[in-house]
């Protein structure tokens, strides 16, 4: 298949009470440099002025209503509904850039037929000017993710662009998930082609309080469950048993690295000692990111913190 402008790409926007940022969400779809794009709104039973907001851009859009079931199923729905062959999946409270879809289209194109998912990057905002967002512009190169890179740890964003005859043969979103699904959904589709990931930061994420991403636990019980499904159903073979307790490190450290953020240091500390007991000497060649020693470090960092809200009298604190 050549993928070339008059196939499209159909978005797909799962919402719930998003009155606030859904027209924001559709019209940086509508400023796209591509322009055969059809955008399906799937409403996850909103109680609020979606609806009407939505259908204020009359024949632009198509409506979906359903009862409330979890964004997996409305992401489910929408593709069930799609007209392209082309799908990207777009959160109701963020937006493109200009030039994404083209960008994205255009890698996929490049490699040919077996590409069958593209992620770009993305960064979050709290509050700069529209403007300044679509400013926002990256030098792009591109890099061909593997299933055992996504075992040892999510190096696919979640702006992506998926072919959808793929995706339904992967078994789309899986509904039981509420955390991490997207990187179920791309471990299963590495089995069914290219993965290709762009450095170019084509998505704006609007950070804000309360936000799935910011769920500690949460997150953490999505990353297991990935790896648990991944393990009993050996979609990536050859998957060696090392790799697998890299892969749990893995999934300790950046759990502990999301509760330090919080401040929570005695819960990072335990993270950081589980990462460090699944695993003390970790495949550097393979997570290149990660600075020489930097549990060791993270361990230092906490400590003192940990020390500092002890004895919290000035006299006492220990500079970090």
């Amino acid at each position: 298949m050549k993928y070339i402008d008059s196939l499209g790409v159909s978005v797909i926007v799962p919402c719930y009470n998003e009155s606030g940022y859904v027209a924001r969400a559709i019209r940086s779809v509508l400023d796209q440099e591509y322009t055969q794009v059809e955008i399906i709104i799937v409403d996850d039973g909103s109680t609020d002025s979606t609806r009407a907001i939505v259908l204020g851009f009359g024949n632009l859009v198509r409506y979906i209503y359903q009862n409330k079931s979890g964004v997996s199923i409305a992401r489910n729905q929408g593709v069930k509904e799609a007209s392209h062959p082309l799908i990207f999946f777009l959160d109701a409270d963020d937006q493109l850039l200009p030039h994404a879809l083209s960008t994205m289209v255009r890698t996929m194109a490049r490699h040919g037929d077996s590409c069958v998912l593209v992620g770009s990057s993305s960064y979050y905002r709290n509050g700069p000017s529209e403007e300044e967002s679509k400013s926002h512009i990256e030098p792009i190169t591109e890099a061909i993710i593997s299933g055992s890179d996504l075992i040892l740890k999510n190096r696919m964003p979640c702006a992506n662009l998926v072919n959808r005859q793929a995706f339904l043969k992967a078994g789309g979103f899986d509904p039981k998930m509420t955390h991490s699904e997207d990187r179920d959904l791309s471990i299963r589709m590495a089995a069914q082609g290219t993965l290709c990931r762009i450095s170019s930061e084509l998505l704006i994420i609007e950070n804000r309080v309360g936000s799935a991403h910011r769920n500690t636990l949460k997150m953490k019980q999505g990353m297991k469950e990935v790896l648990k499904k991944s393990l009993s159903s050996q979609i990536i073979p050859d998957i060696s048993y090392f790799e697998w307790r890299q892969a749990h490190a893995v999934l300790h450290y950046q759990v502990s690295t999301m509760h330090s953020e919080q401040r929570e240091s005695k819960m990072a500390l335990f993270e950081l000692i589980m990462s460090g007991l699944y695993c003390p000497f970790l495949q550097r060649s393979r997570l290149p990111e990660f600075p020489r020693f930097f549990r060791l470090r993270r361990s230092a960092v906490l400590i003192k913190r940990l020390l500092n809200s002890l004895y919290s009298d000035e006299k006492y604190c220990i500079n970090i």
